[in-house]
């Protein structure tokens, strides 16, 4: 079994200003993933169908624990994590099984058909890291 990195998962600051006079105040709230992990499965975009560039990039995210962020009452597992991308078929064979990668993008949340938290991100970026993933005890370090 590999070790997993942690994963980083954040909320922007909602930003109010006074509106114009006449017009409405909305709030809008923007939520970000920023996620450094290892990838299970590559396959083409279920959502998207006859869109080949279209992947979805599977994992299972997992939260440690950080600074003062932190409760021995709390239960965390590996969350399912499908990132959503849009990559060349050349960029889609740089992530293979073990690959490391990151991502930030938006996303949801949601329960699967079997009962278990799935977190779906939209990635506005995407990274592989550098290596050769055929050795993988070596690539980790």
């Amino acid at each position: 079994s590999r070790p997993a990195p942690p994963a980083r998962c954040g909320t922007l600051p909602v930003v109010l200003s006074q509106p114009p006079f006449g017009m409405s105040l909305q709030f809008t709230f923007s939520n970000t993933f920023h996620l450094r992990d290892f990838v299970n499965t590559v396959t083409d975009d279920p959502s998207r169908e006859n869109a080949p560039n279209y992947v979805e990039i599977q994992t299972d995210a997992n939260i440690f624990e950080e600074s003062s962020f932190y409760s021995p009452n709390v239960n965390v597992e590996p969350i399912r994590t499908r990132i959503h991308a849009y990559l060349t078929r050349e960029e889609t064979d740089l992530y293979e099984a073990n690959a490391f990668f990151y991502a930030d993008g938006r996303f949801s949340t949601a329960l699967s058909a079997d009962g278990a938290l799935e977190i779906s991100v939209q990635a506005l970026s995407l990274m592989r890291h550098p290596g050769d993933v055929s050795d993988f005890d070596e690539y980790r370090q």
